[in-house]
């Protein structure tokens, strides 16, 4: 009997020590939306993926060079979200994409439907606002058909990159922060992340008072919550863009 209470004690123990983020199966994590996408209906042409009633997108930035956006709209692109700026992840200065202005105009003037993200390395929340009020400030000009994304992103090439060693929960603060100064402005936010991301970086009950854009490159419905928006390729072709460019899924 006292062997047998024992081993309980060690199992409860275990339990109770396991990381929140620590994915184990696709059951809810605190009541989190789960999508209701079917795999079945799920379409793979070569790598070029459709959904019923998704429509096919890009996201650029200054590394896509100069785009001619008359023939990304020919060639079955409906949308783009397009990098206003960014944070050094080094300098934590805060910089204008050097195509955004370009890519803006010429985006809506082919007839693409546009969003924009920003690239963050903020390491609290005073960072995160003031990095809303520079995306807020240089929207001004400009009427907007999709949200604006919060991009928080793991430098893999860097050990010493500024978000490092920040915990989920600030992660997550830091996030909403954002989230929240531009939300105040009638603008709409999401957050994009990926599976890895939302279980080990983010506090991943937190996030979902917002819409998710998901990167994630396996051809398959096989993280469970719920997204809007889906980057599955890193290594689009598309005519009017010379180089590789993201692929994205929009659900309608």
């Amino acid at each position: 009997m006292i062997i047998l209470f024992m081993i309980i004690i060690i199992l409860i123990t275990i339990l109770l020590n396991k990381s929140k983020y620590q994915i184990t199966s696709h059951n809810n994590i605190d009541n989190i939306p789960l999508h209701h996408y079917d795999i079945e209906l799920l379409q793979n042409d070569n790598g070029l993926l459709s959904y019923p009633n998704a429509t096919l997108g890009i996201d650029v930035s200054s590394h896509q060079g100069n785009i001619d956006f008359e023939k990304v709209k020919n060639d079955g692109i409906d949308f783009v979200f397009i990098r206003i700026g960014y944070r050094g992840y080094q300098s934590g200065n805060i910089s204008l994409d050097d195509k955004f202005e370009e890519n803006i105009i010429n985006a809506k003037k082919a007839g693409l439907k546009v969003g924009v993200y920003f690239f963050s390395q903020a390491i609290n929340e005073k960072e995160a606002i003031d990095e809303a009020n520079f995306v807020l400030k240089h929207l001004k000009k400009y009427q907007l058909d999709l949200p604006i994304a919060y991009d928080l992103e793991k430098i893999d090439y860097d050990d010493n990159y500024r978000t490092k060693d920040l915990t989920a929960i600030e992660k997550s603060n830091i996030a909403l922060a954002f989230c929240g100064r531009i939300e105040h402005q009638d603008q709409n936010v999401i957050i994009y992340t990926n599976p890895d991301l939302a279980y080990n970086h983010y506090d991943i009950n937190a996030l979902y008072n917002y819409d998710i854009w998901l990167a994630n490159y396996i051809p398959q419905f096989n993280y469970p919550y719920d997204f809007k928006y889906w980057q599955f390729s890193e290594h689009g072709k598309v005519d009017g863009i010379d180089i590789d460019v993201d692929l994205n899924l929009m659900f309608n």
